[in-house]
């Protein structure tokens, strides 16, 4: 599909839209508005200074954003996630009063809120509301005396997406390279993604020991801490230091002390700058591991979905704080995949491949499998806490340094905030030609039911087998296909002859491949259908999942597939990409594709019967 770009420069910013076939989706301004000269020498030299590097800005950032190269698709989910509330108070109506709270009979609160209250500062409240009820949780005892207003920062009244950043080795870097990473943080927070940096200078990966104590190694934390935060400065940003925030308890878990100390720079656009450093039970200062840091705020903010007590009953709003990214810079990389030899995995469904990835690196003897086995753990652990839609990337310091490069070496970070997915698909085969990887995207993902051909052996069927709901798997061919499924005329062909099924999630996607006799009498596996719920399409990684499972590595029909499609199918780029050839039947409406290895050099036999096979089968979608 062809897209085009249109750029606007007006005083009042700068806006960009993507077009497509179906029309244009409308990114909104990132410019403030430039102030118009006034007449002096002085006033017109700091203006024409100021529009230089606003326009400077906005071209890197649109650059950045043409890079993505996201789709209609990509856009629109982006823009429905992290596009501000745009909240307006009335200056006619004196401000309300705070919503009174009453308990109910139950036991549970709900709020009383008044008639003229208008929705932002109910969204206001709401967000005021919840960061008191964190502080109810982790304040001292210390500080009971205190009345929480002293603790409680004064909370925006639009949502507050932050990606929580761990980077790993500040030390080895100079300040120009830090500069880099802070343009990139910048950039996530003017496309609404804000930024809480945790300060890793452990060599080795692994975290400190409770019992060390070494002045020197807390003057490290602190300089490194204060590099970043002049770095993101320097970079145009906002960042400000954040010390005594952290605890140790006696078994060496890590806490959030004092979550406001975070909370507010964050809430104002500012971006907090983390040592790994927490006071213990003796209010000593200790090394902590920056990874128990991760999980203890992924801890807090999980208070969101499991909230209790005096609460603002206002479930139309959104939640006041939204963890959407986990971000790793590690010299190291992304988690590594033995079936790419040097290179990264690209995505990982942890819900279905974590046990074996770190399987993979319990075996292997390279010295830096004690990092990345940390790291791995740690994120499942976090985003098991988190909302479904969020992720974490793993990449390099190098990467997210990456600014103005050609099409093909992309900012990750920048990239996934648009996309939601990794630089490239993980379903692509991997050729002599294919990148080095060193960015891993991970998601909590979706469990995979997959049955094997022995699953149908004995006289099982599609139809009858106790792990599918037909129902289900009926709506979500129709769903995705956009057809009605003849079901007697389908289950009449396929039923007895069914190799494989794969369903992803709540029947999210889902693929059935069939046994079809060849002209010999062989059996040939063949995807009969392949089908992803519209609600899931370009996001979530689920067509890529569901792919992936099919065909890598050791999975079930790796060596030989055969497919069909119709010759205007939009999805058959996405085939083509795939598939290691491609065939337009005689017929003039269908495309024959395969993943078989030489299969023209073997000569025109298989290559017939295959032809044979795609022909001969009859069509059980009609059109509604």
């Amino acid at each position: 599909m062809k897209r085009l770009v249109f750029t606007t420069v007006s005083r009042r910013g700068i806006c960009m839209a993507i077009g497509g076939a179906k029309g244009v989706i409308k990114l909104p301004a990132v410019v403030a508005n430039a102030s118009r000269p006034q007449r002096g020498f002085a006033t017109e030299s700091l203006n024409s200074k100021q529009h230089r590097q606003t326009t400077e800005e906005a071209r890197d950032l649109f650059l950045s954003v043409l890079q993505a190269s996201s789709t209609k698709r990509e856009a629109k989910t982006y823009l429905q996630r992290f596009k501000p509330t745009t909240t307006a108070i009335s200056t006619s109506t004196p401000f309300p009063s705070t919503p009174s709270v009453e308990q109910k009979p139950d036991g549970s609160f709900t709020s009383i809120v008044p008639s003229e209250l208008v929705p932002g500062s109910l969204q206001k409240m709401q967000n005021r509301e919840f960061i008191r009820s964190l502080l109810r949780k982790s304040r001292p005892q210390a500080f009971e005396q205190f009345s929480e207003d002293c603790f409680a920062p004064d909370m925006s009244d639009q949502q507050l997406h932050i990606a929580l950043v761990k980077l790993r080795g500040p030390q080895h870097l100079d300040d120009t390279e830090l500069t880099a990473i802070g343009r990139t943080l910048k950039k996530l927070g003017r496309l609404g993604l804000g930024s809480v940096v945790v300060v890793d200078v452990n060599e080795d990966g692994k975290p400190s020991a409770p019992e060390e104590s070494d002045p020197d190694l807390r003057a490290l934390h602190i300089r490194q801490m204060e590099r970043v935060v002049a770095a993101i400065e320097h970079a145009g940003g906002h960042a400000q230091a954040v010390q005594g925030s952290l605890s140790i308890d006696h078994n060496g878990d890590g806490h959030v002390l004092l979550p406001s100390l975070i909370l507010a720079p964050a809430s104002r656009g500012s971006i907090p700058v983390i040592p790994a450093l927490a006071h213990d039970h003796m209010q000593r200062l200790r090394p902590m591991s920056p990874d128990s840091i991760l999980v203890a705020m992924c801890r807090l903010l999980d208070n969101i979905k499991h909230h209790t007590g005096p609460a603002l009953s206002l479930g139309s709003l959104q939640e006041p704080i939204t963890l959407d990214r986990l971000i790793i810079l590690d010299p190291l990389g992304g988690i590594p995949s033995y079936e790419r030899t040097t290179g990264a995995h690209v995505f990982l469904n942890l819900e279905q491949e974590y046990r074996g990835v770190l399987s993979e690196l319990r075996n292997s003897e390279t010295p830096e499998r004690s990092t990345h086995m940390s790291t791995l753990m740690s994120l499942r652990e976090c985003l098991k806490l988190l909302p479904s839609t969020s992720s974490a990337v793993v990449t390099t310091p190098q990467a997210a340094m990456t600014h103005d490069g050609p099409q093909e070496v992309r900012n990750p970070l920048i990239h996934n905030l648009l996309t939601d997915k990794p630089v490239f698909s993980s379903s692509l085969p991997i050729t002599p030609a294919t990148p080095r990887v060193i960015t891993t995207l991970l998601k909590h993902g979706v469990p995979l039911l997959m049955l094997p051909p022995t699953e149908f052996e004995a006289g099982k069927t599609l139809s009858s087998h106790p792990k599918i709901n037909m129902k289900r798997l009926v709506d979500l061919i129709e769903d995705s296909f956009g057809k009605k499924l003849d079901v007697d005329h389908y289950l009449d062909r396929v039923d007895r002859n069914i190799a494989g099924i794969i369903i992803a999630g709540d029947y999210d996607g889902g693929a059935i491949i069939t046994w079809e006799t060849g002209n010999n009498g062989r059996k040939v596996p063949y995807l009969d259908k392949f089908a992803v719920a519209r609600k899931a399409q370009g996001t979530g990684g689920v067509a890529d999942v569901v792919f992936k499972a099919m065909l890598a590595g050791k999975s079930m029909f790796s060596k030989e597939l055969i497919w069909r499609s119709r010759q205007r199918n939009p999805v058959n780029k996405w085939y083509f990409e795939r598939a290691k050839g491609t065939y337009k039947l005689p017929d003039g409406k269908w495309t024959m594709f395969w993943t078989t290895d030489g299969l023209l050099e073997d000569g025109a036999e298989r290559f017939e019967e295959y032809i044979g096979i795609c022909e001969r089968i009859v069509p059980s979608l009609v059109e509604e």
